[in-house]
């Protein structure tokens, strides 16, 4: 008998669910129709409701004509539910496994008899609204969260499927920006004193803002906000979803929401969450998902509090509201701003240089650090106070695991190190140069001139805010904000760039091949050389790629008066999805600014992400070569 090894993930994997589609009384001819009614039901009403909003101008015939689509569509998922569960053989595991639908339906049903009888006021609607008009926006809200669910379930099954990580990462965040493009398309999101422009620039200007949100970047082609905003409230909050989820992931998303609802993952959808995060370390998934969500609404819902001051002057709802786009942006590492000059001249207000530089620092360490170092954080505390913690189970330990010694383990150490000397370079540098004669700092007072060198040196690494114009940098300053546009931010983060892990590794086995060691070492433990070969392609594909873009922004933007330095500055810009600009962004050809969409793109999932989708699986040679040296110089 061969004894298998025990894995090393000591997580509880739940089988794969019961397809309790064939389990019923009906013949396949009706169980394709019920399916065909329910999936045209579901599109037609978030078609409608959706149109409902995002087409200015609608008239009241139509709007009603939409509206009636919606309650149609809503009565045939619970006609067809409600079938389906007269017609289970497993009536009780079949209602468990859709509890939700049934749940979000009797809601449905109870508030809408609720707006009829006793009219929308009591609920909470303005003064004057009709019992029609409630109606249908309730039932608008129902069949959106009904096509929500929907996209969570379709993810999950996909997730578990054999579709290899990194094709599912690509898939995912191509999806994410088409539906993103086609919001921003609706009229509703633009401005209503916008420019009227052709149809295809209209196109062109959703998709380059809907990739460059979903990837967390911050280049835009127009203004988000200010005097010449030409994105609307709507369209505005459009954006700020997508660099939301965008900086989460779709996946992790889905899967909180599959753990918060079902409690339970599939084998499949836990070897693929593990492959995307951190595939060399053995984590809890369940615990690391609702880990990073309570990581990144608590850093976001903190940051909106303390930079609520910085709009003091603006009605609550809009204090509100720029809290919050603030806090995810920075957190999220997006860069995107309501103001239209990002916080130009406010590099002295500790919201910027102290809030806002911490959510920017915080968002690029990466979920897996904050994780270890939250993990190493409470071992710690709960073994130097035994006597008081031995039996009380502290904040966060039902999403932390602390049944395993913690130990900083070898990336942690590597992410804070590097974001440390990279972080100190680029004040040191700001500080003392752009200070020169000629500079941009050069007759500001030390404190701004510190406040200011700290915070761009902060994001220039990962996110698109600035404090001073960044066109009037001196070149030498463009030079090493590239560099650090090129190194970006921590694996698994909301940042982007080759990492900071890959460039320490190479550095690494550069000081080891001086030193003569066979292997890189760093913190008392020896880097595999299959990992120095990684950091080292993915240093070599990244550089190839900046190259790419510089070299056919180059060429579509041979007629105009851009320096060098400067179409340097934007390839980077893009390809680290870091979002700073030299300026020239709107002033790109379209072929040029289509060029930029693509390399936000690879950015964000990775150029060698992308080679090994396309590569498909890999499969051995099944013979060795023999060996012959290469003279290298």
């Amino acid at each position: 008998m061969i004894s298998l090894p025990r894995s090393r993930w000591r997580e509880p994997l739940a089988p794969a669910r019961l397809d309790l589609s064939a389990q019923d009384r009906f013949r396949p001819g009706q169980r394709r129709a019920i399916t065909s009614a329910e999936v045209i039901a579901q599109v037609v009403g978030a078609i409608a409701a959706i149109l409902r909003y995002g087409l200015r101008d609608l008239t009241r015939p139509l709007s009603y004509e939409l509206g009636a689509l919606v309650l149609i569509a809503l009565m045939t998922l619970a006609l067809a539910l409600f079938l389906r569960d007269r017609a289970s053989l497993a009536r009780e595991t079949f209602r468990q496994q859709y509890r939700f639908r049934f749940t979000l339906y009797a809601i449905w049903v109870a508030i809408s008899a609720a707006i009829v009888l006793f009219g929308p006021n009591l609920l909470g609607f303005p003064q004057g609204t009709t019992r029609l008009s409630a109606l249908l926006v309730w039932s608008d809200v129902v069949i959106l969260l009904r096509a929500t669910a929907a996209l969570i379930g379709a993810t999950r099954g996909v997730t578990a499927g054999t579709i290899s990580p990194a094709m599912l990462l690509i898939g995912t965040f191509a999806i994410l920006i088409t539906v993103g493009t086609m919001l921003l398309m609706l009229p509703r999101c633009r401005a209503a004193d916008a420019p009227q422009l052709p149809l295809l620039d209209r196109l062109r200007i959703a998709a380059f803002t809907a990739t460059s949100a979903s990837c967390v970047t911050g280049l835009v082609v127009v203004p988000t906000g200010g005097e010449d905003a030409y994105w609307s409230r709507a369209g505005q909050t459009v954006i700020l979803c997508l660099f939301q989820v965008g900086g989460l992931g779709i996946m992790t998303c889905g899967a909180f929401f599959a753990l918060s609802g079902s409690r339970s993952l599939r084998v499949r959808e836990s070897a693929t969450l593990r492959e995307l995060f951190d595939p060399d370390q053995p984590v809890n998934v369940r615990r690391l998902l609702f880990s990073i969500i309570a990581f990144t609404f608590g850093s976001e819902l903190l940051g909106a509090v303390l930079l609520s001051g910085m709009w003091s002057d603006k009605p609550f709802g809009e204090q509100a509201y720029f809290s919050v786009f603030y806090a995810v942006s920075a957190f999220c590492n997006a860069g995107f701003d309501l103001t239209g000059n990002s916080m130009l001249g406010q590099g002295m207000r500790w919201q910027v240089w102290g809030v806002m530089a911490a959510l920017v620092v915080t968002g690029g360490m990466g979920f897996g650090t904050l994780y270890n170092l939250a993990t190493v954080g409470l071992a710690r505390l709960r073994r130097s106070r035994p006597d008081l913690l031995s039996d009380r189970q502290l904040p966060f330990e039902r999403i932390i695991s602390t049944d395993r010694p913690a130990r900083l383990t070898v990336t942690t150490r590597l992410v804070l190190a590097m974001t440390a000397l990279l972080l100190v370079i680029g004040t040191a540098w700001l500080f003392f140069f752009e200070a020169a004669e000629g500079g941009t700092l050069e007759h500001a007072p030390f404190g701004q001139r510190l406040a200011d060198a700290w915070f761009q040196s902060v994001v220039s690494r990962t996110a698109g805010f600035n404090t001073i114009d960044l066109s009037q940098l001196r070149p030498a300053s463009m030079l090493l904000a590239i560099v650090l546009m090129f190194i970006g931010a921590a694996p698994v983060s909301t940042g982007g760039g080759v990492k900071v892990t890959a460039v320490a590794v190479a550095c690494l086995a550069i000081i080891a091949i001086m030193r003569g060691r066979p292997q890189a070492e760093a913190f008392g433990r020896s880097i595999p050389d299959e990992i120095v070969k990684r950091a080292l392609t993915v240093i070599a594909i990244g550089v190839s790629t900046l190259f790419s873009v510089s070299l056919l922004l180059a060429a579509f933007e041979n007629d105009a008066q851009f320096r060098t330095i400067e179409i340097l500055y934007e390839a980077a810009s893009a390809c680290g999805t870091v979002g700073v600009s030299a300026g020239i962004t709107a002033q790109l050809t379209p072929a040029s600014q289509v060029v930029l969409m693509f390399a936000m793109f690879l950015g964000r999932i990775g150029p060698l992400t992308l080679l090994l989708g396309l590569a498909g699986q890999r499969q051995g040679s099944g013979y060795d070569l023999p060996d012959e040296r290469v003279t290298l110089g």
